[in-house]
């Protein structure tokens, strides 16, 4: 019983961080918190990144947002931008497309797909024929 509990311990005392280079996240790991500031230098030099940032576990819609291929802008993460035409919009807590993706019909059906060459939404649905 005693060295599971101190798995169950060691897992809760692992710290997640995100692995900066140019503001991208370009990896996350996990470490345990005894081993982390002595490791530190070691893990930016081997990713040649320019930093290491914590994660806030307490921050939960922070933590979804910490993936490869994400953004860090210095104070909050961003997931990965869907397409460069896409805005972050505060409210939503998403990116968003510049247009809207358009309204359907009763009745209509509807599989909107980004075309980021023309900058709007393609209906890709196949037609039921009867």
């Amino acid at each position: 019983m005693d060295a599971i509990m101190t798995n169950v311990t060691n897992v809760f005392n692992n710290k997640k961080i995100a692995v900066i280079k140019d503001n991208n996240i370009i990896d996350v790991i996990l470490i345990s918190s005894e081993n982390y500031e002595s490791m530190k230098d070691s893990f930016i030099e081997h990713f040649s990144a320019d930093l290491l940032v914590e994660v806030e576990e307490n921050h939960c819609s922070e933590c979804a947002r910490v993936t490869v291929g994400g953004f860090y802008d210095g104070i909050r993460f961003y997931p990965p931008k869907r397409y460069p035409s896409w805005v972050w919009d505060e409210e939503e807590n998403d990116w968003i497309a510049p247009k809207s993706q358009p309204q359907l019909a009763d009745g209509e059906l509807a599989l909107w797909i980004w075309n980021e060459e023309l900058l709007e939404w393609e209906n890709k649905a196949t037609p039921i024929i009867e």
